[in-house]
């Protein structure tokens, strides 16, 4: 049984791309089945008309239920991989900065499990040695959360963007003052990150309906 606890991010967001797609009622049911079971759209079509109704009524509860709150995790498993989660925007080098400055100005959903690869960092034996967010593995990274849980996922996303909202004036302020050390590309994207300030970061809210 497929619920909004155990829903992954890769699933949710393919639903809520089909449901805001111009398929016809059907077919949007059809394809959204697709996903929640695994099924080929033939499997789907075959499947009795008690089970198909007990698929739909799951769809129906994820989609209609409001996120519980949750804490956001300190670690998660990724690809079978432990990470930690840098949460303070402070703490973050270069190159995260640059990338989370692209993802976060756009569709949240869309673009959270990109978000988190830029935020998380490798750990290793029991005492969770700390390792550097490599720019390298950030698609690897990306596509391994698609199938963590989306709850996990969204409070990670949600958590870092209210962290990102309350700091990105001071962090635009002392990433100015280093300009002159900057290449072209690296003065780019602080001219992009002051516009962001002016213009204000995108807050996700707690239903999916407000998560654009």
């Amino acid at each position: 049984m497929t619920t909004l606890q155990t829903i992954t991010v890769r699933q949710f967001q393919e639903i809520l791309s089909i449901q805001r797609s111009s398929m016809d009622a059907e077919d949007k049911l059809i394809q959204c089945m697709c996903v929640l079971t695994g099924k080929t759209e033939r499997e789907v079509e075959d499947m009795t008309l008690p089970e198909f109704n007990k698929k739909g009524a799951e769809l129906a509860k994820i989609f209609s239920q409001n996120f519980p709150d949750q804490k956001p995790p300190r670690y998660m498993t990724i690809a079978g991989k432990m990470y930690g989660i840098t949460y303070n925007p402070r703490n973050l080098a270069w190159h995260q900065y640059v990338e989370i400055q692209t993802w976060i100005g756009q569709n949240m959903i869309a673009n959270m499990h990109k978000i988190v690869a830029s935020l998380v960092y490798p750990v290793s034996g029991v005492l969770k040695r700390k390792g550097k967010n490599d720019p390298a593995k950030h698609p690897e990274i990306a596509e391994g959360v698609l199938d963590c849980r989306y709850l996990d996922v969204h409070s990670i996303a949600v958590f870092f963007s209210l962290l990102w909202n309350n700091s990105i004036k001071a962090l635009a302020h002392s990433l100015t003052s280093r300009k002159e050390k900057m290449t072209t590309k690296e003065k780019e994207a602080i001219r992009t990150l002051l516009t962001s300030v002016s213009d204000g970061s995108i807050i996700p809210g707690r239903s999916q309906s407000s998560n654009e």
